[in-house]
């Protein structure tokens, strides 16, 4: 009787252990699945704010903002344009940044406009077209 039983007990605890990695797998995927979508927001939003900040740092106004990012996530072009002006229209004034790298971070070290002006007549969705200084 005792050797039943102690197989028995060997059965329930490998079923057991089985069921409880398998509940496990499945637990740690709805996690995953659950947090990554949350992390990749929080990271845009990380960027966003970003953004954010410095283009408040530099361009205190009323106009419409926008934001073109670089591969390292860094802001690369800005434009600033009246409320409304749609992103294929004329009516933007262009900016890019330029970066260099102290001790390891990159930082802004210059400022050169679109066509070399200020003016408001660029079209944002040119902005790669032109020529900066």
């Amino acid at each position: 009787m005792k050797g039943v039983m102690d197989t028995d007990n060997k059965l329930i605890t490998s079923l057991t252990t089985s069921m409880m990695m398998v509940i496990g797998s499945v637990s740690i995927l709805y996690i995953l699945q659950q947090l990554l979508p949350q992390q990749q927001a929080q990271a845009q939003t990380q960027n966003d704010l970003t953004g954010s900040l410095l283009l408040n740092m530099f361009t205190m106004s009323n106009y419409s903002t926008n934001l073109d990012y670089g591969a390292n996530f860094e802001v690369l072009h800005v434009g600033e344009a009246a409320p409304g002006t749609p992103n294929n229209a004329p009516g933007w004034r262009i900016y890019r940044y330029g970066y260099v790298i102290v001790d390891g971070d990159p930082e802004i070290s210059e400022v050169k406009f679109a066509s070399g002006n200020k003016n408001f007549d660029k079209v944002w969705d040119l902005r790669a077209d032109y020529e900066y200084s």
